[in-house]
């Protein structure tokens, strides 16, 4: 685990005013990721453990971040941040995959988000006139898992990117 630290709050006239407050996490969690070393290897491998713990219920969800992962890195130019949710005591226990930095489009992970979507119960139809829309956006967040209504679920951001 490492830490880095952020502003807390925005002042009216501070410099960082006109900061999304995303961006400045984003900023601080980049540089305590790369100082704590952390490879797309080490995000399989807790994934892989994660997917046990679900009992079957979000297996195609593993594909899913395990196929992200993939075109990080292949098409990537920055880091994926990880981020792991469990909610104690039920069944919620999901994954986050922060991709801003990685310079990816929804165009270039739309096979694989859409069938995600469908494999959820999305009439393909519908997937893929929604992923049509995003082509161009920034692909942001990638999060599966169970929640905690033990139902699997998928959630993805896109359209803002890193500053």
């Amino acid at each position: 685990v490492a830490a880095k630290r952020t502003p807390i709050g925005k002042a009216y006239r501070g410099a960082f005013n006109n900061t999304h407050g995303a961006t400045l996490g984003a900023h601080v969690v980049k540089h305590a990721v790369e100082r704590a070393g952390i490879e797309l290897g080490e995000i399989e491998a807790r994934l892989a453990r994660l997917g046990e713990s679900w009992d079957g219920a979000g297996t195609s969800l593993l594909g899913t971040a395990r196929d992200i992962l993939r075109l990080a890195r292949e098409h990537g130019r920055g880091a994926v941040h990880y981020l792991e949710a469990r909610e104690e005591p039920g069944p919620r226990l999901s994954y986050d995959l922060n991709l801003y930095a990685c310079g990816l489009t929804m165009g270039e992970a739309e096979m694989v988000i859409g069938q995600a979507i469908v494999d959820l119960g999305v009439p393909p139809p519908d997937a893929a006139a929604v992923l049509a829309e995003r082509r161009g956006e920034a692909l942001g967040h990638v999060a599966g898992g169970v929640g905690r209504d033990g139902i699997p679920f998928l959630t993805v951001y896109s359209g803002m990117a890193e500053a």
